[in-house]
Parts: structure tokens; C-alpha cells; sequence
């Protein structure tokens, strides 16, 4: 019996690709090594699966920028040798990476590019992921309804080929968008056929599960029924947590302690606020950072427990700071958003002048 490394290039690539590059060590070093022989061999298919697959491994490890410069190369080296059968999968993958660094409209373009491609094509599969795409573009410039619509037609195609992983995804997106605007029934529906998609597919630990009752605890929690909210919430948490998925982790802590809030239990929603807020500033995340300071300093401020209120507002400020300088322009909050903020500093504003002269009262 030979060895796996004696295997054929083609099925050693084949078996890499299966492989969940997140949890795996050294991945890229083995993605390079592959990339070098399928060079070494003169096999410029297998080169452009790749450079592909090496953007992926450096994405999931966190090498965000490294993984979007390698899936321009991947694109320019397959559009060089015309390897039409990979066009759409480039741009697929390219504008993931822009999507992922908020380059919302370059993502756009490249998905449509996907699009062209695919439909030259006549690939039913890459359409639809090009109008999953187009969606999430619309979704994060807050056009709701206009993602709805393409993550609909993203849904007829993928329907029409049989695709329950696809069909899977996209009723998350849409549940995701109904949710959004405050459609909370249709997020159900969509999250109930998300759900039975699952079960089908056996996909009780996949990444998606925790997506899926991540939402359904945030659905159960602006519809007032915060112990169902909490349920929910909870498993998405284990799910995150096992993955490694700071971001999705992060987001859940947060959620939890805004549910813990809700239900009265404010040390438990403090204790919930402070680990997001830690898990925010490890991974430097910093749109979650503007939330949890901002949560942390007004629970703070209703405990009467001034001084850490004062701390959490002072950091709000400094991640503002920041995100403006990253930015080059002014971060927008919502409405809403703003207008806590004005009175929160208005409260903490006559806080100072009693910490001053001595007379804060420090509630535990």
C-alpha cells in the first residue's frame, strides 16, 4: 500500500481541501508545498485551484490581508491561463475577502464579475452564490429589502438545482435581513426551513447551527421573552466557543448580557459584558468594542457604580477615536445609538462634579 504522500497530486489536493483549514497546523506551509509541486509539474489547473485554496487556509488563520493578496494573484494567474472553469470561483473568493475588510464595493463588483462568469458558464451553482453575495453587499450598506430580493433569487436557483446546503445558507441570510426589519415572523419561517436543512444535511456542530440559534434568541429577545432568548443564545455560545470563532463569540457575550439585563440579573449581564468586552479588544474588534463600552458604562451608570462607568465611556471614546483614524472619516452611529450616548454623557457629566467632591455613592 503506498503512502498518502505517494498519492497522485490531484487526489492529495482533493484530500487537503476537505480538511477544516482553521483547526488544522501548518496548513498554509502544506497549501505552499502543494502550490510548489503542482508548479514543479507544469499543471496550471491545479496551481490555480491552489493559490486558491492557499488564500482560504491563510483567511481561516487569520492572515486576512495575505489571504486577499493571494486571491488576486490566484485571479490574475487564472485569467492568464484562461482556466475558465476557476474564473467564477476567483471572484467569488476575492470579493469574500474584500466583503470580510468592509470593501463592500469592490466585494460588489467582483461578485458580479462571479455572476458574468458563472452565466457564461451556464453554472446554476456560482450564480447563486453570486447573488448570496450581491445580498450581503445590500444587507451590510443597510438596503434590506433590496437584499432580500437577490437573496431570493439566490434562493430559486439554488432550489431549482437541489442544493440543501445552499438553500441552507441562504435562509439564513434571509433570516438574518427579515430580522432586520423587524419582520420577526418570516425570520422564524426562514430560520425554521435553516433548521430542517440541518437535520437533513446532519449539521448539528457546523458553524451555521450557531448562526441559526443565535438568531433565534435575538428574534425571542425583541419579541420579550428573554428566557427563551437566553436558551438560545447559550447553545450559540458553546457552538462559537468550540470553533474558535472570536467574532461570532464576542457577539453572542454581548447579546447575552443585554438578554441578562432584560431578566433583571445585572452581575450575571456585568460578568457577560466584560468577557465580550475582553474578547473584543484580544481579537481588536473594534465595532464590538463600541457596543460593549457603551453597554458596560450605562450599567454601570444604572448601578450607581460611577467610576467604572466613567472608565467604560472614556474607552467608547478612545474606540471612536480610533475607528475614525483607521477610517479617514467620521464612524456613523444610528440614531438611536446617538441619542443614548448624549444622555448617557449628560448623566455622567453631573457624575464627575459628585465624584469630585467626594460624595459618588458606589453601589455594589
Amino acid at each position: 500500500m503506498s503512502s498518502p504522500d505517494e498519492a497522485p497530486l490531484e487526489q492529495r489536493i482533493a484530500t487537503f481541501i476537505q480538511l477544516n483549514y482553521a483547526l488544522e497546523p501548518e496548513v498554509v506551509t502544506r497549501a505552499n508545498a502543494l502550490l510548489n509541486e503542482a508548479r514543479a509539474l507544469g499543471q496550471p489547473a491545479l496551481v490555480g485551484q491552489m493559490l486558491l485554496e492557499r488564500a482560504s487556509a491563510m483567511f481561516e488563520n487569520g492572515s486576512r490581508q495575505q489571504a486577499l493578496e493571494s486571491a488576486r494573484e490566484a485571479q490574475r494567474y487564472i485569467a492568464a491561463n484562461h482556466l475558465d472553469a476557476l474564473r467564477a470561483q476567483a471572484q467569488d473568493r476575492l470579493a469574500m475577502y474584500c466583503y470580510d475588510m468592509a470593501e463592500y464595493l469592490r466585494a460588489l463588483d467582483a461578485w458580479l464579475k462571479c455572476l458574468e462568469y458563472a452565466s457564461e458558464q451556464n453554472d446554476t451553482y456560482w450564480c447563486a452564490r453570486a447573488y448570496i453575495g450581491v445580498g450581503k453587499v445590500y444587507d451590510a450598506l443597510n438596503d434590506y429589502s433590496t437584499a432580500r430580493y437577490f437573496h431570493g433569487v439566490a434562493l430559486q436557483l439554488a432550489e431549482k438545482q437541489g442544493n440543501r446546503r445552499q438553500v441552507c445558507q441562504i435562509q439564513i441570510n434571509l433570516a438574518s435581513v427579515a430580522y432586520k426589519l423587524h419582520d420577526y415572523d418570516r425570520a422564524l419561517e426562514a430560520l425554521n426551513s435553516a433548521s430542517e436543512c440541518m437535520e437533513q444535511l446532519d449539521m448539528e456542530t457546523d458553524i451555521w447551527q450557531a448562526e441559526v440559534v443565535s438568531y433565534y434568541g435575538l428574534v425571542y429577545f425583541e419579541r420579550g421573552e428573554y428566557q427563551q432568548a437566553e436558551h438560545y443564545l447559550n447553545q450559540a455560545h458553546q457552538i462559537y466557543r468550540s470553533h474558535g470563532n472570536r467574532w461570532g463569540e464576542t457577539q453572542v457575550l454581548l447579546n447575552l448580557g443585554r438578554t441578562y439585563r432584560k431578566l433583571g440579573r445585572t452581575e450575571e449581564a456585568l460578568e457577560y459584558l466584560l468577557n465580550a468586552d475582553r474578547l473584543a479588544q484580544l481579537a481588536n474588534l473594534s465595532p464590538l468594542m463600541l457596543q460593549t463600552e457603551e453597554l458596560l458604562s450605562q450599567t454601570y451608570l444604572e448601578t450607581g457604580r460611577y467610576r467604572e462607568a466613567l472608565i467604560h465611556h472614556k474607552r467608547l471614546h478612545e474606540v471612536l477615536a480610533r475607528l475614525n483614524r483607521s477610517q479617514g472619516s467620521p464612524v456613523r452611529l444610528s440614531k438611536t445609538t446617538a441619542n443614548r450616548l448624549k444622555e448617557l454623557e449628560h448623566q455622567l457629566d453631573l457624575e464627575r462634579i459628585r465624584i469630585r467632591c467626594g460624595i459618588g455613592i458606589a453601589r455594589a
